[in-house]
């Protein structure tokens, strides 16, 4: 059986910086480490609630801008995000396409929200207005899943949530 060697400790939700702090300590627990959750390297390591949603936000502004670079700079090397258009591409990759297919593009933050179960995530839900080269435009609501890299704090994936058929007929045809 295998011993975790990660306790969680949580910061009061009043704490000055809400932070959520991952400790490695001598005492093993009684429960083996789930996939998915950290596993001792030595290391403590602490991500706020803030530092992530502060990542969220910065995305969705180079996402905006069409900003690649700006994008791939807060994802470890190989970071990616999946679409349900484009499937799972490198971060570059993805950002290019929509950018390339885009002639104006507004997102309003609805909220970031980070798991309340200790897992090193956020959720962006957010209004996409889209505007495409050929002048079309669309909109529609986002709920992206962000998974943050344990070792870095960076983002590791994002997962693109929303519901593709009021989409698909202007956006389906649309990418280079």
């Amino acid at each position: 059986m295998e011993r975790s060697l990660i306790r969680r400790e949580w910061h009061s939700p009043t704490s000055r910086d809400g932070a959520v702090v991952f400790k490695a300590t001598s005492q093993p627990s009684a429960a083996a480490a789930q996939p998915g959750q950290l596993r001792y390297d030595g290391r403590a390591l602490t991500v706020s609630e803030t530092h992530m949603q502060k990542i969220v936000h910065n995305y969705l502004k180079a996402l905006e801008a069409g900003d690649a670079d700006k994008a791939a700079s807060l994802f470890i090397a190989d970071g990616w995000v999946e679409s349900p258009f484009l499937g799972r591409l490198p971060v570059r990759q993805f950002i290019k396409k929509v950018a390339d297919a885009s002639n104006g593009t507004k997102l309003t933050v609805h909220d970031v929200l980070v798991s309340a179960e200790g897992h090193l995530r956020a959720v962006a839900y957010y209004l996409y207005d889209w505007r495409l080269k050929d002048g079309s435009r669309v909109s529609f609501d986002c709920a992206d899943v962000f998974n943050f890299d344990p070792s870095t704090g960076r983002i590791q994936s994002i997962v693109l949530v929303y519901d593709t058929h009021p989409v698909r007929s202007v956006v389906e045809t649309k990418y280079p």
